[in-house]
């Protein structure tokens, strides 16, 4: 009895052990099932994805790791890890996996993967090794870098489109820091004709010309320049650059500040302007020259007004006086210095604007020839070659013009030998094309070109640029006009041409002409005037310039001709309308004030179509003059004009059945 009651003690302690045991079990499993549920809380809140991979499948996944792909965690549950991964990123994936298993660190890496709906993913994964149910697994925490991927895309994209657009830029592109240059493009380096290593860290200033066109030195400028736009002024402007090799070009350069990281750089876009400068010159230097051509005219239209008075008052008192008489060559002695003021009004107009007179096809060849044979006989001290292209096209000028031009280039020339010298005299057939005509300013085609060169001074760089300009000479007082080589450009440009010089001090002179080629044939000079011609028709003049009317008026009634006279076109028309069954030639001025002189010939030809009317004019042959020329005006006078030059028009405008 006693053994067992001891027993059933024992059992009842037991079985207290037990279930403190079993209490404790219970109460330990609580805790491990809280942590679980914490732990299981925290992974499917995290904002990464987080999974277990064992034996190559997918163990557990929270929702982000399982949304990556498309999927929900169920359906991945079981599923074969490396199915989701880009085929082209397995490889590299699985030897990470086993590094990792093998206890080697590995840091966080990228891969790509297979969504649901077929499109790619990337994921950035940092794995680690871990038990799981007593065997090796795998713990990923990921996260989806698809959209920074597609960022990072762009980017690439973006810098690779502007670098494309940096290097291939047609200007020159540079960043400097710190005053020095730290960055250019490809079309720096061919601008300045350097290597990059020669450009970089280098001041502006060393690929400047010590000074700026504008005075200041390149150094100052580019410092205020500098300091301008890092104070946040965008600075536009016009800088004189030099190559290493010291030749100069100008440039345009836009400043404006970047910064970068912080810091304030300056990019700088250059632009080489050099042949748009010299464009620009050229343009200014026909400007220049046109409105002074335009002043010229209308000093030459005045003086020529002057003129005939002087050289009408002067033939009338010849005609009173005997050639035994005192005065009578004193007389002659105005006449001949009333030609040579004309001759020099002549070249005025010949510069001024509308100075063809007689444009006809003419031989290049024996112009130039017969020009430098008149010269010759008086210049014997220099030289003369000749070489003559033997087919030399023809050219449409006025044959006097060419003339003038050429015995005006052969007098310079003789200027620039005071010791004497040699003159080289050639024409040559040319043919434009393209940019060599476009450089010109003339249109592509044939053209003659005339060659005069000389072994005389030769001229700087400061004269060749003012050498056309009227006016203007380097002989001297007393030694020159300066309208020789005025009016040979004025000829050039007024018959179509182009000229160019070459000279440099000691090397001589080179004049280059080129005249447009024509395919008509030579015609035949007209003969000059003999002899004074007289007539009894009834003849109106209009002019407003009272000295020249009143000469005129008195010269044709020397002649014998019955003279009425009106000083404006109104009166004109008035006198017409009374007397044109009386009168049978108008010898009208062009430029009257009112009514002008074009005016005044529309009208008196609507009143009588079939009347006879001379143009005169100060000015010569003008546009205006032309297109009355083209109506059907009879003829045109140029004053001043002598007594057998005029006698002989009116009889030629008289005679004539139209």
């Amino acid at each position: 009895m006693k053994n067992r009651a001891v027993s059933q003690r024992d059992l009842l302690d037991e079985s207290d052990f037990l279930k403190e045991k079993i209490a404790a079990l219970e109460l330990r499993e609580a805790s491990y099932r809280e942590t679980a549920e914490m732990y299981r809380g925290l992974t499917e809140r995290s904002l990464a994805g987080v999974y277990i991979v064992q034996d190559g499948c997918f163990k557990y996944l929270n929702e982000n790791a399982s949304r990556y792909a498309g999927y929900s965690p169920d359906e991945l549950t079981g599923f074969k890890s490396y199915m989701l991964v880009h085929p082209d990123d397995r490889k590299e994936l699985e030897a990470t996996v086993r590094a990792v298993l093998h206890g080697n660190y590995t840091a966080p890496h990228e891969f790509r993967i297979i969504r649901k709906d077929g499109s790619t993913g990337w994921i950035l994964e940092t794995v680690t090794s871990i038990s799981f149910g007593g065997r090796p697994a795998i713990l990923g925490n990921s996260m989806d870098i698809t959209e920074r991927k597609k960022a990072e895309e762009i980017l690439r994209a973006n810098e690779v489109r502007y670098r494309t657009l940096y290097e291939t830029a047609g200007d020159a592109i540079f960043v400097i820091k710190d005053g020095l240059f730290c960055e250019c493009n490809t079309k720096t380096l061919k601008m300045f004709s350097c290597a990059k290593e020669d450009i970089l860290m280098r001041p502006p200033a060393d690929f400047s010309p010590l000074l700026q066109p504008d005075g200041t030195t390149s150094q100052q400028k580019s410092r205020e320049k500098i300091d301008a736009a890092l104070s946040g002024k965008p600075q536009f402007f016009e800088w004189r650059h030099s190559r290493l090799d010291g030749t100069t070009f100008d440039t345009e350069v836009s400043l404006n500040v970047m910064e970068v990281s912080g810091e304030n750089f300056l990019l700088a876009v250059v632009r080489e302007i050099t042949e748009r400068k010299r464009l620009e010159s050229q343009l200014f230097q026909a400007q220049k020259m046109e409105a002074i051509g335009t002043l010229a005219g209308g000093m030459a239209h005045d003086f020529n007004n002057l003129l005939t008075g002087i050289q009408g008052y002067a033939t009338l008192v010849l005609m009173d006086l005997d050639p035994d008489h005192p005065h009578y060559e004193k007389i002659c002695s105005i006449e001949e210095q009333i030609r040579s003021g004309a001759e020099l009004i002549k070249r005025l107009l010949g510069f001024a604007q509308g100075g063809k007179f007689e444009v006809v096809p003419i031989d290049l060849n024996e112009v130039v020839d017969n020009t430098a044979s008149l010269f010759g006989r008086t210049k014997k001290e220099v030289m003369i070659h000749r070489e003559f292209d033997d087919n030399l096209f023809t050219i449409e000028a006025d044959r006097s013009q060419i003339e003038q031009m050429l015995l005006n280039l052969y007098v310079n020339a003789w200027q620039a030998m005071p010791e004497g010298g040699e003159l080289c005299l050639e024409t040559h057939n040319q043919v434009l094309h393209g940019k060599d005509a476009e450089c010109l300013n003339l249109d592509p085609g044939m053209y003659v070109r005339i060659s005069v060169t000389d072994t005389g001074t030769g001229m700087d760089d400061q004269t060749k640029k003012r050498v056309f300009e009227p006016f203007f000479t380097t002989k001297g007082r007393g030694r020159g006009t300066g309208l020789g080589l005025a009016t040979v450009y004025a000829t050039v440009k007024r018959h179509g041409g182009a000229i160019d010089v070459q000279s440099a001090p000691g090397a001589g002179t080179a004049f280059r002409i080129l005249f447009p080629a024509s395919e008509k044939e030579i015609e035949a000079a007209p003969s000059g005037p003999s002899e004074i011609l007289k007539g009894t028709e009834t003849i109106l003049i209009v002019d407003d310039e009272r000295a020249v009317m009143n000469a005129t008026k008195e010269i044709l009634e020397v002649l014998g001709y019955r003279v009425f006279a009106a000083g404006s076109g109104q009166e004109a028309v008035a006198t017409y309308l009374e007397k044109k069954n009386q009168v049978q030639l108008v010898l009208l001025d062009m430029i009257l004030p009112g009514m002008s002189g074009e005016a005044t010939f529309l009208q008196l030809r609507d009143i009588n179509p079939d009347s006879k009317i001379i143009l005169c004019s100060g000015y010569s042959v003008n546009e205006k003059v032309r297109n009355i020329m083209e109506r059907g005006c009879n003829g045109f006078l140029q004053k001043p004009f002598d007594m057998k030059i005029l006698s002989r028009k009116i009889r030629e405008v008289l005679d004539s059945s139209s």
